[in-house]
């Protein structure tokens, strides 16, 4: 049987991020089906670029982005994303293109409607508003990028409603594809938990979006009415550096880092509580993980509501981290924190799998 052939066109590059979770997960369950390859937009090697390229072509296009100039002349990038698309499929036979959207990126799936490939899916993973933005230029540009994702999509996906309605803003006909996660192996079997620590974990990349130093504030009123509070972060990004300034120039205790390749079943194992002040979510995966292991969750109220499965509380981040911690710390005290573990075997990476089976299957 000769595989269709599926092309990736990733926001970014194959780091760990719910993105590359959800590619990865496709990659791993349902290549028996399709030969996949990627487009990347960097050249830095990431956590999963060892394993995507055993049996996927990996394409690079390391686009130089000069800020000023990117302001002015924007539609300039996107067409330095559309000639290197086009290249590609005219080099090689594709049967889908499957572009997980961040804007520029949707010029990807405008080279695959020129070249006639049928099935064009635009799958929208963020609630990210940039077309707020203050520059004229870039506020129009923007407007263009989604108008043209939109009508040059054949399927429209999104990870929830909260992010469909976010990018297509207008009336559009889409499906809702619930990310998967690794139910068998997020399953408790034992708890780690050795000591009187009250502990606090995030995960996630160390970013603004994320949202580590409101945590980090949290924590830090926290563990001034109780020091058996402890938090760690876990995670990599451009605001560790940040991260860890604030926490030495406060002289706050019992913060700990760990990387991504730690052993995620054992924090989830030690942890009571996950905070996850995210300052825009379209989904969520760390929340499955987390509530599958039966921790109660603090969560933005700006995270889509799908992800909850009964042991999120959900806190409006306008609130302040005051409010945060003095309810968080109310729960504490008024609860045992007893781990409920929610049954999301439905959201089992096979069963997310099987999802876009039918959707790369049936005719666009």
């Amino acid at each position: 049987m000769t595989k269709k052939k599926i092309l990736f066109i990733s926001p970014e590059g194959l780091g760990k991020g719910g993105v590359q979770t959800i590619i990865m997960n496709l990659y791993r369950n349902l290549y028996e089906y399709y030969d996949f390859d990627i487009l990347l937009f960097t050249n830095e090697i990431r956590y999963y670029d060892e394993e995507f390229s055993k049996n996927g072509l990996i394409y690079r296009y390391n686009l130089k982005r000069n800020r000023f100039f990117r302001q002015i002349f924007p539609f300039i990038y996107g067409l330095k994303i559309y000639k290197k698309t086009r290249n590609i499929l005219t080099q090689k036979k594709y049967d889908i293109v499957h572009c997980f959207a961040n804007y520029d990126n949707v010029w990807a799936l405008k080279a695959a409607q020129k070249l006639k490939i049928n099935k064009r899916i635009i799958h929208i993973n963020s609630t990210k508003q940039i077309y707020n933005t203050k520059n004229p230029i870039k506020k129009i540009y923007t407007l263009y990028l989604i108008k043209m994702g939109r009508l040059t999509a054949s399927i429209h996906l999104a990870d929830s409603k909260k992010a469909a309605e976010s990018y297509f803003q207008v009336k559009c006909k889409y499906e809702i594809v619930e990310p998967g996660f690794d139910y068998h192996k997020y399953q408790v079997s034992k708890w780690e938990k050795n000591d009187q620590k009250i502990r606090i974990l995030q995960v996630g990349r160390f970013d603004e979006n994320k949202n580590q130093l409101f945590s980090i504030k949290v924590f830090e009123l926290l563990q001034n009415s109780n020091s058996n509070f402890l938090l760690t972060l876990v995670g990599s990004g451009p605001y560790e550096k940040k991260l860890k300034s604030y926490i030495k120039e406060n002289n706050i205790r019992q913060i700990e880092f760990e990387r991504f390749d730690i052993d995620l079943f054992s924090e989830y194992s030690k942890a009571d509580i996950l905070i996850f002040p995210s300052i825009e979510e379209a989904f969520g995966i760390v929340l499955l993980e987390a509530q599958s292991m039966g921790l109660t969750c603090f969560v933005s109220s700006s995270v889509s509501r799908s992800v909850n499965f009964g042991n999120c509380i959900y806190i409006d981040l306008h609130l302040g981290v005051e409010y945060w911690a003095k309810y968080i710390k109310e729960y504490v005290e008024n609860n045992n924190l007893t781990k409920k573990p929610a049954d999301l075997e439905k959201l089992s990476y096979e069963n997310a799998s099987l999802s876009f089976l039918d959707i790369y299957e049936k005719s666009s």
